[in-house]
């Protein structure tokens, strides 16, 4: 579905077809609203390449990294699983060696100790959903369509106290379960280490 097409399903669950409620832009804040709170839910892994110097602490985090899975750091033909950690670092840059720890900050990626060796950091994860902007924009997540209409329905109902609200909220959480396990269905490889997300 595009996005004029999730708006105007939205509208028809308010019954507000003329808008005269519930703004575009508003509804699409709803929408994409959805798309992030549900993608970390999803079983669909995106992979990322960094390389690192030797004596390099830092690097940008990608724009695109929602929520980091699982890290290694690459160094010729050795390859090993970091731990990952969501806060700053709390040992010095000048602590160089073999890179056990990462650290993921909103816009940076640490590394502790410091690498000793120049390597390359490889991180599995979600993607950040692109916002559905245009008329003609369509959600990145397969089949998450019926999910983001009873969000956005819900959120709207709420705001207006409506008793409504309660009913679309559970369908909201019915159709992410069934969604959640249809996207598992769809991605086998990564159904194993799900258990293991540490970030939402």
């Amino acid at each position: 579905m595009t996005l004029q097409e999730l708006v105007s399903a939205v509208r028809e669950n308010l019954q507000d077809p003329a808008g005269t409620r519930w703004t575009d832009q508003l509804i699409t804040r709803y929408l994409n609203e959805a798309q992030k709170m549900l993608a970390p839910f999803s079983y669909s892994l995106t992979y990322w390449e960094t390389a690192f110097a030797a004596g390099q602490d830092e690097v940008g985090r990608p724009a695109d990294l929602l929520v980091p899975n699982r890290v290694t750091f690459r160094v010729d033909n050795d390859e090993w699983e970091l731990v990952r950690q969501r806060r700053m670092p709390d040992t010095p840059a000048t602590l160089q060696g073999s890179p056990s720890t990462v650290y993921f900050l909103s816009d940076s990626i640490h590394l502790r100790p410091v690498p000793s060796r120049a390597g390359t950091l490889r991180v599995s994860g979600t993607q950040r959903p692109p916002d559905l902007v245009y008329s003609s924009d369509e959600p990145s997540m397969v089949d998450a369509e019926p999910v983001l209409i009873a969000y956005a329905t819900w959120v709207c109902l709420a705001a207006d106290v409506d008793p409504a609200a309660q009913i679309w909220r559970d369908l909201f959480e019915q159709r992410r379960r069934e969604w959640m396990i249809f996207d598992s269905m769809r991605n086998p490889q990564s159904s194993e280490i799900r258990s293991s997300w540490w970030w939402s």
